[in-house]
């Protein structure tokens, strides 16, 4: 029930800002201190229970499919339980959705679905 409170909160409020002490942003570079990737998460605290939200998962096009997202993800995932954060929440949609059995390997479990419509089809739909 704490996690559902925390989760209603969140959707509320959206993305704590940057410089916010509830961000969390990592980012990762190539060797050459090149730009690769970063994931941002927010983290929500209620007196009992406490939720990392990951907000953006990005990986440059040239660096896909090396495993840099899954690596940001638990990076993140490992320093988020130090902090004593007990749970993390992963909404993956539009074509992100399709990395869920990605995820599902390490540990994450699906916990909802984003539904959405292009508003011209839906009421040319509607319309009969």
């Amino acid at each position: 029930a704490a996690t559902v409170r925390l989760l209603h909160a969140h959707s509320r409020a959206g993305a704590a800002p940057p410089d916010d002490d509830a961000t969390r942003i990592t980012i990762t570079e190539t060797t050459g201190g090149d730009f690769a990737g970063f994931i941002w998460t927010t983290i929500r605290r209620s007196s009992d229970a406490s939720v990392g939200f990951v907000h953006q998962i990005f990986v440059t096009p040239e660096f896909r499919g090396f495993g840099l997202a899954r690596a940001l993800f638990m990076r993140t995932a490992e320093e988020l339980h130090a902090e004593g954060i007990g749970r993390i929440e992963l909404p993956l949609s539009g074509l992100a959705a399709e990395l869920d059995e990605n995820f599902e390997r390490y540990g994450l479990e699906r916990r909802g679905v984003v539904l959405g419509a292009d508003l011209g089809k839906w009421r040319r739909s509607m319309s009969g």
